[in-house]
């Protein structure tokens, strides 16, 4: 089974890649690459007619099916995007898709460090990685020639660096992934339950190196504007991949965005497993990803990628648990829109199971190793070596 998954992943991979660099009108690259031409010019980034012109200009004098998809990431990300904004739209459609699958590449690379030296298994690391770290519904970040294979290659940075004792280095790298804000929303919450301060630190210093940039690129005035495009993202609400989207499909926009504030109390009620989180930082970024993701008003499948990153920490620990994390998203995947034509629903019940896994984890006694320890004992003692029982390295 986790042979077969690591080879479905690894041929949808190649299609979707194909499709993002053909699907010229309905990737996300018009969006990054107006708003690039909107900086350069000195325009209002966040205002929805300059977006609507220039998304035109690019696509021939004609929008996308939804109308204007507005861009709502920080400023920097428009400015990053500036130099590369002339060219036309199939060449920074390709260059993007590469960029994606470079950056997913170094991401099954540092997965399989992380996942090297974990607990036996009869399968080569490489197949296991494969299977778990990009799951089906995130490879959509190469048909929409997305930000998330980047982000993905962040946040196993960020696991990478927490498990070599570098906390302040790993929130650095998190506060990367604040390209999409509503991605890492419980992020610094759990961190503070955890008491993990020195990555706390980082992504505080990360966010507000954010914030000034944004300072720096753009005007107050424009600042203001980013009302506009949130406000038009809210629209979208009932076809969000989270929990928010069932409630807003049901209920309305107004529900969707009530279930979001629960996560906040979702994250609160680990409160009474801290001192787990605070000796397991991996576990309490693998917490505060998924629950980030259940509850925020606004992401999609691509998004889901992430959740790659979080497999990978879980396989270290079972991989029969992580495996069946990555069954129920793909699963989801494929029959959500091939068979029932719904939107990010399926994906969003799925998405739960992963965190009922994850909850899984939190709350079962850790394994504990025997590890004899050599020490002096008292003169003229000659029994059996002292041994101790040491709590495993996470």
């Amino acid at each position: 089974m986790v042979a077969l998954l690591a080879a479905v992943t690894t041929g949808l991979a190649v299609t979707q890649a194909i499709r993002g660099a053909q699907a010229l009108r309905a990737t996300d690259a018009v969006v990054f690459q107006s708003a690039g031409r909107i900086v350069g010019a000195h325009g209002c980034v966040y205002c929805l007619e300059p977006q609507r012109l220039a998304q035109m200009t690019l696509l021939g004098g004609q929008l996308q099916g939804n109308g204007v998809e507005p861009f709502s990431n920080p400023p920097l990300v428009a400015w990053v995007v500036q130099p590369v904004a002339g060219l036309t739209l199939p060449i920074y459609t390709l260059l993007s898709v590469l960029l994606e699958a470079v950056a997913l590449v170094a991401a099954v690379i540092m997965a399989r460090r992380l996942l090297t030296g974990s607990r036996s298994t009869m399968l080569p690391i490489p197949v296991i990685v494969l299977a778990l770290v990009l799951p089906l519904p995130g490879l959509e970040t190469l048909a929409f020639a997305q930000w998330d294979g980047l982000m993905l290659a962040a946040l196993l940075g960020a696991y990478l660096l927490t498990r070599a004792d570098h906390g302040f280095a790993a929130g650095l790298a998190l506060s990367f992934l604040l390209i999409k804000p509503q991605d890492v929303w419980l992020v610094p919450l759990a961190l503070a339950i955890a008491r993990a301060w020195p990555a706390l630190r980082g992504f505080a210093l990360g966010a507000g190196a954010w914030l000034l940039t944004s300072f720096a690129v753009v005007s107050v005035g424009t600042l203001t504007h980013i009302t506009d495009s949130l406000g038009q993202n809210q629209s979208q609400v009932q076809f969000t991949d989270g929990l928010p989207g069932i409630a807003a499909a049901i209920a309305g926009p107004g529900w969707g965005f009530v279930i979001a504030g629960m996560g906040i109390a979702a994250v609160l009620g680990l409160w009474p497993w801290r001192d787990r989180l605070h000796l397991d930082p991996m576990l309490t970024l693998d917490v505060g990803i998924t629950l980030s993701l259940l509850f925020s008003p606004h992401f999609f499948s691509a998004d889901l990628v992430l959740i790659g990153a979080v497999l990978i920490d879980i396989g270290r620990r079972s991989v029969p648990t992580a495996v069946a994390g990555a069954l129920l998203l793909d699963a989801a995947y494929l029959v959500e829109g091939p068979l029932l034509h719904t939107q990010g629903h399926v994906q969003a019940l799925a998405l739960l199971g992963v965190a009922a896994l994850v909850v899984s984890v939190i709350v079962a006694k850790p394994r504990q190793q025997r590890m004899p320890i050599g020490l002096p004992v008292a003169a003229g003692y000659h029994g059996p070596a002292v041994t101790f029982w040491k709590r495993p390295e996470n």
